[in-house]
Formats: structure tokens, sequence, C-alpha cells
């Protein structure tokens, strides 16, 4: 199988959830982070970079330690500028040699089979988005074009959104609707519990 690296933005305040996301329960052994990070290490993505703020940077090197797989800690320091620029030091540690999954830990799924289609949908295009009745969601897949020129770009508070539209598109049909869980709220949070019960 083709390398791949893979990057957790988890820099974001959770001012809404009023607590860190990536130590939210995910079942009864894991976290977030924690099931998110060995999704990917079990897939085989390597390295696996989980980019945090100031803050976090504790619970997330002790999380990381039990997943089963070597993880990276980055630290963003100016998390109010936004994903871009958490995006963008995910990648400078990473390089740009390889396609990179990009997955935020306010969605805490991973699956495996979906990876190995976006993986082998990658050639068709610039980055690969899963999609559900006609919504995109996560993760993305970007090739070494996009992560090369995301890395060079000098304004850290893009939209990558808007940064890809200049890229070529590839979707893939997803079977599961939780790509398009963004876990922000306690109430969003108390949802998921209902559905994953």
């Amino acid at each position: 199988m083709p390398q791949t690296g893979a990057i957790i933005l988890a820099a974001g305040l959770s001012k809404r959830m009023g607590h860190d996301k990536l130590n939210l329960p995910f079942g009864l052994n894991y976290s977030f982070l924690s099931n998110i990070l060995a999704g990917f290490h079990t897939f085989g993505s390597s390295p696996v970079v989980v980019v945090v703020n100031p803050l976090s940077e504790p619970q997330a090197r002790t999380i990381s330690t039990g997943t089963g797989g070597a993880t990276v800690v980055v630290v963003n320091d100016a998390p109010e500028k936004g994903r871009f620029r958490s995006l963008q030091l995910g990648l400078r540690e990473i390089g740009s040699d390889f396609p990179v999954f990009i997955q935020n830990v306010d969605n805490p799924f991973v699956d495996a089979v979906l990876l190995q289609q976006m993986l082998h949908a990658a050639p068709d295009g610039d980055f690969v988005v899963p999609v559900f009745n006609s919504k995109g969601g996560h993760p993305v897949l970007l090739n070494t074009v996009v992560t090369l020129q995301i890395i060079r770009c000098s304004e850290p508070s893009t939209a990558l959104n808007s940064f890809l539209k200049a890229y070529r598109k590839v979707t893939v049909p997803a079977t599961d609707s939780r790509i398009l869980l963004n876990i922000n709220t306690p109430e969003d949070y108390r949802d998921f519990l209902r559905l994953s019960t």
C-alpha cells in the first residue's frame, strides 16, 4: 500500500463544548483522539500528527502514547488564527512527499474501507472528499501538489475550502452518514451518545 500520512486538527479552544474535545469519551476504552489515532495507525498511515493548542498539549501527549503507533504532537501557539495555520504546521512536520489525510478531532470516526477507497481514487484528482447524500464530509485526502502549496502559502488565515477550489476534486460515495458529523457542543455530544447506544 502506498505511504500516507494523517493530520488530526485539534487546536481549537472548544469554547462551545466547554472543554477539550480530544478527551471526550468514545465508548468504554477510547477518547475521541485515541479512537482517531488508533484508526489511522491500524490503516497504516505514518506519520500521524496531532495539532493542538498549548493548553491541550499535555493531554494530547498522554493520549497519544497508548494508541499503538508513533504519533507526533505539534503545538499551534496561535489557534485563533484558524485551522489553515494548524494544517500548515502539521504538513511542515510531515512534508509533501506522499498523500495526507486530514481529520478533525470533532469527527472521531475512522473507516479503513473508506480510507482505502479514497486512496484508490486519489490518482484521478488533487484531493478526495467522501460524500453522503451529496454532502462532503471527513476525512479529506490531499495529494502532494496540494500539500506543497499549502505549506508554501503565505496567508495562514486562508479558508481551506476556498484554497481547494483551484484544484481538482474527486468524490467517493460513503455509506455512513457519520462522515458529516461535527461534534461541537454538549448537545451534539449528547446526540452522538444516543446514536451510539
